[in-house]
């Protein structure tokens, strides 16, 4: 089966790349179901950033897995070149202090006191993960497109012992954030089961 014709947004760029013409196009998951069948590249960074700033850890993680690597090679070997390289990012981002219950993840209005037992009300709270500005992320890559960027309750906050207001801190937290870096090509066959298990693998991200 073929795969359906890409959508993507405009190009996401820094300054730095906006002013050499270069950026990634971000696919819409709603509306393209391009994937990568074909791994090429995998690299991984973390950074602690010690003033709380999350979106700049994410981003800081990000050059950390890619700044130091050259694909020249690797890219040669895509169909169709850079133009048709797949991005694939993953962050693993410290929870919020917030304990969020699944009802209110879902929109469902019962709450944990109406589900009985404190085992059920134990399983139906999960952690969330602290709120990333995904169009930075989205910034930092050169070339090709972007996937979706999946977000997960990951790495690590922990107290600094102090609060320094001039660097903007709000509270005496650091945060750990680790990425990972996928790069590869969608050669566009589809097995009959890759939807399902597709599928599968969303379910368990969001129920995780």
């Amino acid at each position: 089966m073929g795969i359906t014709p890409t959508a993507s947004s405009p190009n996401s760029c820094s300054e730095e790349w906006c002013c050499k013409g270069l950026g990634a196009k971000q696919l819409s998951p709603k509306i393209s179901d391009t994937r990568i069948t074909n791994l090429l590249f995998i690299q991984c960074g973390f950074v602690v950033d010690q003033y709380g700033g999350v979106t700049k850890a994410a981003v800081c993680a990000l050059r950390n897995a890619i700044e130091f690597s050259s694909i020249s090679g690797v890219i040669e070997t895509i169909p169709g070149g850079k133009s048709k390289m797949l991005i694939q990012v993953k962050l693993g981002v410290p929870p919020e202090n917030k304990v969020v219950s699944k009802n209110e993840e879902t929109g469902n209005n019962h709450t944990d006191s109406e589900m009985g037992c404190q085992k059920q009300r134990s399983a139906a709270s999960v952690y969330r993960p602290m709120k990333v500005d995904l169009t930075h992320v989205a910034e930092e890559f050169p070339h090709g497109k972007l996937l979706e960027v999946e977000v997960v309750g990951g790495g690590l906050s922990f107290s600094t012992g102090r609060i320094v207001q001039e660097l903007g801190d709000k509270a005496d937290i650091a945060v750990c954030v680790l990425a990972s870096v996928s790069v590869g090509f969608d050669n566009g066959t589809r097995k009959e089961n890759d939807d399902e298990i597709l599928n599968q693998d969303a379910t368990t991200t969001n129920t995780s």
